[in-house]
């Protein structure tokens, strides 16, 4: 078992941890979800987007595969 501690800052307001909180050794996961909430509410708190609009998601489900090559090296060796 260890004790949290927490920084206290006036914009962090909503941690998911508080002062003196006790915890069991976390596995991996438990700390690769605790760095993603806390790089997630960081980006928020500088006004910076952490995920993917809905329309960005959507475009990116469309994609089948990598983009066609239109023109071959030589012709564009040519155009030089």
């Amino acid at each position: 078992m260890w004790r949290v501690r927490c920084i206290n800052d006036a914009k962090n307001q909503n941690s998911i941890f508080q002062e003196g909180d006790l915890m069991a050794e976390p596995d991996d996961r438990q700390h690769r979800s605790i760095l993603q909430e806390i790089a997630h509410r960081a980006m928020l708190d500088r006004g910076l987007v952490p995920d993917f609009p809905i329309q960005a998601l959507a475009e990116l489900e469309r994609i089948r595969g990598p983009a066609k090559v239109l023109i071959s090296i030589a012709d564009f060796d040519a155009a030089v």
